[in-house]
C-alpha cells in the first residue's frame, strides 16, 4: 500500500508523480535522482499539502485537505524496493 492510493492519502514516487486520493499518477516534478533533496508539508493556513525539490516549492492543486482530518494527517513513507534514506523533521518554516 503506497501513499496516496486511498482516500485522504498523499504522496510522491520517486518518478516525480503524485498520487491523490487515487492510483493515476498526475507528473509534478523531475524525477528523483542521488543527492536530491525533498520534502513536503502542510500549510495549515490553506489546508494544503506542498511539496519541495531542491528548493523548489511544487503546491499541485489535487491537495486540498478536507477540515475534518486536517488535524490528523501524519508524514509516512512507504517504499516497494530497498533503498537509503535520511529524514529530518525540520521545524515551522515560513515561506
Amino acid at each position: 500500500m503506497i501513499p496516496g492510493w486511498f482516500t485522504h492519502s498523499w504522496g510522491v514516487s520517486g518518478s516525480g508523480q503524485l498520487y491523490a486520493q487515487s492510483m493515476d499518477p498526475i507528473q509534478i516534478m523531475d524525477p528523483w535522482k542521488v543527492g536530491d533533496t525533498i520534502g513536503f508539508g502542510i500549510n495549515f493556513e490553506t489546508s494544503r499539502i506542498f511539496f519541495v525539490q531542491n528548493g523548489k516549492v511544487i503546491e499541485p492543486p489535487q491537495c486540498e485537505i478536507p477540515q475534518e482530518v486536517i488535524h490528523t494527517c501524519y508524514p509516512t513513507v512507504g517504499s516497494n524496493m530497498y533503498m537509503q534514506m535520511w529524514f529530518r523533521i525540520a521545524q515551522l518554516i515560513l515561506f
